[in-house]
Parts: C-alpha cells; sequence; structure tokens
C-alpha cells in the first residue's frame, strides 16, 4: 500500500520580511534617547536640528540596514557602543564633524570615582621567565688550601725535587 501526501500545490508561506528601518526613524529614535536622559530638555530648534543632522549623515553616508536597525532600536551607551561598530570609520568621523560644527564640542562623560589601593596590597612584581633560586651558601664546597710540603719530611722516592705524591701537584 503506498501512501503519499495529498493536496494540491499549495504556496509556501515566507516569513514577513524584516520592516525597513528609515534614516528617519533612527534619527528619531537617536535623538529621543539621547534627549531622554538631559537635564533640562533642549529646546525644540535642537532638537530638530540634531535630528535633521542624523538624518542627512544616514543618508549620505548609506548607513547599513544593519546598522540603522541597531541605532533605532538603542537605548543605553553601551548599545551606541555597540552599534556604532557597525558603521565605517568615515561614517562616523563625518557624524562627529558635523555635530561639532552644529553644536561644538560634546561635554565630557563624568569619569566614575575610582577607589584607592589600600597601602596593604602590595604590587605584583613580574614574574622572571627562569626562576633561579639563590645560591645556597651551606651546600658551596669549602675550599681548597694549597698543600705545602713539611720540611722536615723528605720527599717520597723517586719524585722531582719541590713536588709531593699528589696528582694535581704531578706527582703520582
Amino acid at each position: 500500500m503506498l501512501g503519499a501526501c495529498g493536496g494540491g500545490n499549495k504556496a509556501i508561506a515566507m516569513p514577513p520580511p524584516h520592516p525597513v528601518t528609515t534614516c528617519v526613524m533612527v534619527a528619531e529614535a537617536m535623538v529621543g534617547a539621547l534627549v531622554a536622559t538631559k537635564e533640562p530638555r533642549p529646546g525644540d530648534d535642537v532638537i530638530a536640528t540634531f535630528t535633521t543632522l542624523i538624518r542627512t549623515r544616514c543618508d549620505e553616508d548609506q548607513w547599513t540596514a544593519d546598522a540603522r536597525q541597531c541605532l533605532a532600536t538603542m537605548t543605553t551607551r553601551a548599545e551606541a557602543e555597540r552599534c556604532s561598530t557597525l558603521m565605517t570609520e568615515a561614517q562616523q568621523a563625518n557624524l562627529v564633524r558635523d555635530q561639532q560644527a552644529k553644536f561644538g564640542e560634546p561635554e565630557p562623560e563624568p569619569e566614575a570615582p575610582r577607589a584607592p589601593e589600600p597601602a596593604s596590597v602590595m604590587r605584583e612584581q613580574p614574574t622572571p621567565a627562569v626562576a633561579v633560586p639563590p645560591p645556597d651558601k651551606k651546600a658551596a664546597p669549602p675550599k681548597r688550601r694549597p698543600k705545602t710540603s713539611d720540611p722536615a719530611k723528605p720527599p717520597p722516592k723517586g719524585a722531582a725535587p719541590g713536588r709531593t705524591g699528589d696528582p694535581c701537584d704531578g706527582g703520582e
């Protein structure tokens, strides 16, 4: 017995396309995120100028769909930093240049205070490539005193005068 799927040609349901994020949407979202944290709130003319500036840079520099989508949905500084990686250096430079031309230098971000290091914490010393232990003074061999011949004792037979029987002194 054979079984088969029945039915005629059915259209395959395609997922709906992602909505296109326009430069107008990007500009409005970016300015909205910036204005939300500003006190006092900038005037409407400043907001309009900044929105136009962002829209113009987005259009003229042809920001990618990924960059537009990211920037349109960002809500934090960390997200904005991540989105900026989707833009070329030229796109970022053009935006900063135009912003500075219209509004001057941006206000510096306040730096988070750093906790002082406790005095009891020792700074780590770099580890040498090869650890060499210090020499052990107890393990050093004793210094040898040169042997002196006893003038009362005659040299061994067959030895040359002035030599001892020590092989180190030329003896046997």
